[in-house]
This record gives structure tokens, sequence and C-alpha cells, in this order.
């Protein structure tokens, strides 16, 4: 029998965490386009991080 696969991580998190760093960093510079960008940035960031841990770990 063949093994199941494994869910996917759920990335709710990261980009919860990227979309209010981002917001609040275009809000201080008063330039929503800058926190556009710091927030992808963030978000891509903490992805490529869970996603080294999630493998490294096995799943």
């Amino acid at each position: 029998m063949s093994v199941p696969p494994s869910k996917p991580p759920s990335y709710a998190l990261e980009i919860t965490i990227a979309t209010v760093v981002g917001v609040a960093v275009g809000l201080w510079l008063d330039n929503l386009v800058v926190g556009s960008g710091v927030g992808i940035a963030i978000g891509i960031v903490l992805s490529v991080l869970k996603m080294q841990r999630a493998s490294r770990n096995g799943r």
C-alpha cells in the first residue's frame, strides 16, 4: 500500500504577519507602494523558511 500524501503546511500566519508589517511600514512612510513591496518580500522570506523547516522535519 502506498503512503497517503502529507498535508501541505498552512501559510496563514506568515501571510498575516507580512500583511500587518507591510501595512505598518506603508503607513509609517506614507508610501503604500513601498509597504506592499515590504509585505510581499517578508511573505516570501517567511514562506521559504517554513518550507525549509518542514522539509527538514520530514513533512
